[in-house]
């Protein structure tokens, strides 16, 4: 500890050995066993000088008790709260299993704080807070009790507006948020405030002002709000003026505005367009600030961005439980020609897998906001069951809705065949030809996660249709819906709560009496039911052959949930339950088939997601399985 110990001296900071600076030390040293849990300690010091030597010596001696922990916390007097409630609210943890948490006076008083202010923004406006201590013999450990006497609660009696002409009085209180006869918050009511101002400020009003006349009544708890609206004159956007693009053409910066010449001045509208502006990827720095001028009721706007390159050259190796040694190498460009379009061209390489795509992306087809995406691709990989060769090109359309809902059209045309295919995993003699589809995808995604990498809460939902038919030159027929649902949910800021339901189905129509192996279902491996190979699950002499080999199905369930535990150094434990399988068909279904595997998984986590390595148990193991299996990658399971 001496080095610890000597960083808290004012000595060193002050070069001095007065008298108030060494108290003023030691009151340094003392406060710094007390937040080790030392409430007791007792420091002094002794100088001693050498004058013949030019030397000074100082000895600080540190009497610092035993450590005391804190073993129990307990509330009385709440009526309107549970302990659980409260424990939330206060920093302080009692001491459980190999975890000790020691007393911290500082810590005791940072709670009280907390506790009044979480009471104040309940409409308790007066509580009184008080805690009490009992201590052992031994002075080791210490039982703590917050003491509270809630008093009464404040409600809001009557709502009222004034100077108000542009909205009506419901229109103003339901833009606050704000009921009668319900809790008085004031946080809430401050909100109630900004968000009559963003009421306004939506229709150019950006000079209003709200005042809060909060008038208590004596006799009972409760309260009139009156706000009090000056609306001033109405602001519309003048000119746009752009400046700091050399390379990008100025109507491909101006059509992401979401706020034109003409439109009432709005702030939330300007900022949502300088993050459009962001997403596009080749501008390092957006403002859209006003200019000043003569008019009061004009504001021009000036746009100043910074442009970045566009083009990048990536490579990367990784490793997996699959594909072992992986790499791929990229060329894209974001900004062709100054025009916004998008070219991307990679290739990917591993022992199971070769990859090649090239995707173009016009994101204003013909004028409008919509992305026109075409792409070509070429792929060989190595399954369990046979060798998949596919190659196709795409054409569609996608439209984003709201930040958080998408939604694309997409005709897809592919060739795809099935090479050293087993002779167990064949359905029909069409398995072993090449299969010509052509295929209309529609599908449609909602993405609440607040992070795309690691969520601890929002939801992802989407589902796809494949409709392939003869007039969309396809030598086979059906229509193949698969659909997933995930929810995160964020039990304490270390618990996170994970579950994921996904489903498929196909049928098969016209004269297609058997889906090609390329378009059946597969389950097993590290992101559907961990604990099994990569596509090993299925029904033994339905979707599994002779040795147990993958053949697919037309059918798909699957239920996966993660309690995700963080851990410091970013790192993390996770503990998975998995369930599932594929059936021939619909009416084969059964629950007595699902697939059960548990297991659990250590994650490192890095800005890209965290790296993953899960061992999964089958719960319910088949003649000549093995009983677990580990996978190792990159990204959560879902």
């Amino acid at each position: 500890w001496k080095k610890d110990l000597e960083g808290k001296l004012l000595i060193r900071e002050d070069r001095s050995i007065e008298d108030n600076v060494l108290d003023e030390s030691r009151e340094r040293l003392e406060q710094y066993f007390r937040d080790q849990g030392f409430p007791y300690v007792e420091i002094s010091y002794r100088v001693e000088r050498k004058p013949a030597a030019h030397q000074v010596s100082i000895l600080f001696h540190i009497e610092s008790g035993q450590r005391v922990l804190l073993t129990s916390i307990r509330f009385e007097g709440p009526a309107s709260f549970s302990e659980k409630e409260l424990r939330k609210v206060i920093r302080s943890k009692p001491t459980r299993f190999f975890i000790a948490q020691v007393f911290r006076e500082q810590t005791i008083q940072d709670d009280i704080r907390a506790l009044n202010i979480f009471y104040h923004s309940q409409g308790f406006l007066n509580p009184q807070i008080e805690t009490a201590t009992t201590l052992n013999p031994e002075k080791t450990r210490i039982e703590l009790t917050f003491k509270i006497q809630e008093h009464d609660r404040t409600w809001i009696d009557q709502i009222r507006f004034t100077g108000h002409t542009r909205f009506s009085d419901t229109q103003i209180l339901n833009a606050t948020g704000l009921e009668k006869q319900t809790i008085y918050q004031p946080r809430q009511v401050q909100e109630a405030k900004f968000n009559i101002l963003s009421l306004y400020s939506k229709q150019g009003y950006a000079f209003a002002e709200i005042h809060l006349d909060s008038r208590f009544k004596e006799d009972h708890p409760r309260v009139d709000l009156i706000f009090t609206i000056q609306e001033n004159e109405p602001v519309r956007v003048g000119k746009i003026f752009l400046q700091g693009n050399t390379l990008t053409r100025k109507d491909v910066i101006l059509r992401e505005l979401t706020i034109r010449s003409d439109d009432p001045y709005d702030e939330e509208r300007i900022r949502i367009s300088e993050q459009k502006l962001y997403r596009l990827g080749f501008l390092s720095d957006v403002r859209l600030s006003p200019l000043s001028g003569t008019q009061l009721d004009i504001r021009d706007l000036l746009l100043s961005v910074t442009e970045r390159k566009a083009g990048a050259f990536e490579f990367g190796v990784g490793f997996g439980e699959e594909e072992r040694l992986r790499g791929f190498v990229e060329f894209s460009h974001r900004n062709l020609m100054g025009t916004g379009r998008r070219l991307r061209i990679r290739g990917e390489l591993s022992q199971i897998q070769q990859k090649y795509t090239l995707n173009y992306t016009e994101p204003w087809f013909m004028g409008k906001d919509l992305e026109l995406k075409m792409g070509l691709a070429h792929q060989v990989e190595k399954l369990e069951s046979f060798d998949q060769r596919t190659s196709g090109g795409t054409v569609g359309l996608d439209k984003s809705f709201s930040t958080q809902t998408k939604g694309s059209v997409q005709y897809l045309f592919e060739q795809n065949e099935c090479e050293d295919i087993k002779e167990s995993a064949i359905l029909t003699d069409l398995d072993r030809a090449q299969a010509t589809l052509g295929s209309l995808n529609l599908s449609l995604i909602r993405d609440t996660r607040d992070d795309p990498f690691n969520p601890r809460e929002g939801s992802l939902n989407g589902i796809i249709i494949k409709d392939s038919d003869r007039f969309l030159a396809s030598e086979s027929q059906f229509v193949k819906l698969t659909s997933q649902s995930g929810w995160y949910f964020p039990l304490e800021r270390w618990l996170v709560l994970a579950v994921s339901a996904r489903g498929g189905i196909i049928w098969p129509f016209g004269t297609t009496e058997a889906i090609h192996c390329s378009e059946r279902f597969f389950l097993g491996g590290r992101s559907t039911i961990r604990g099994y190979h990569q596509d090993s699950v299925g029904i033994p002499g339905k979707t599994l052959g002779a040795g147990l080999t993958p053949i697919g199905g037309n059918v798909l369930l699957l239920f996966n949930s993660e309690l995700r535990i963080q851990l410091p150094i970013r790192l993390g434990l996770v503990l998975f339950l998995d369930a599932g399988n594929v059936w021939p068909d619909y009416s084969d279904v059964q629950l007595s088939d699902f697939k059960y595997t548990a297991g659990a998984g250590l994650r490192y986590n890095t800005p890209v997601g965290p790296l993953r390595l899960d061992w999964g148990y089958k719960l319910d193991q088949e003649i000549g399985e093995d009983p677990w299996a580990l996978h190792f990658t990159l990204g959560h399971a879902f």
